[in-house]
């Protein structure tokens, strides 16, 4: 049996240090677990709302309220469905403000961007394109 790296979490990836495909629920169990550290990611593509793919009270930790100095700016990538479903229930849910409002790219230091399927776009310097599923 498999160990270490080998064990199964839920959906999130590290790509060089500055990419992160799907802010999972696990993403910060498993950073620690695998001494992967996240300041450097600067970029998120997020591939769907489901809360296996995205754990929203992980952007609570970029607020003043965590400590959190210096960090880069989190640019997120996203549908236009994912981005409003994350917007309601982070709301509803977590802080009383929408994701997309300025209050919160202020306060939890980054923004949000939409994009379309099959439209090729630039993630700093990786060249992406979303699929529909």
């Amino acid at each position: 049996m498999l160990g270490g790296p080998s064990l199964r979490k839920r959906s999130a990836a590290l790509v060089n240090d500055d990419l992160l495909i799907d802010l999972g629920p696990d993403i910060m169990a498993a950073s620690h677990m695998h001494s992967c550290s996240l300041d450097n990611v600067q970029y998120c593509l997020q591939t769907h709302p489901h809360t296996d793919h995205l754990d929203l009270s992980h952007l609570l930790s970029r607020s003043p309220e965590y400590g959190v100095v210096g960090a880069p700016v989190l640019n997120v990538y996203a549908s236009h469905e994912t981005s409003e479903r994350a917007a309601e229930t982070f709301e509803r849910n977590l802080a009383g403000y929408s994701l997309l409002s300025s209050e919160a790219e202020k306060r939890l230091n980054f923004k949000i961007h939409e994009v379309q399927p099959l439209e090729p776009f630039m993630v700093g310097p990786y060249s992406v394109m979303a699929f529909p599923a």
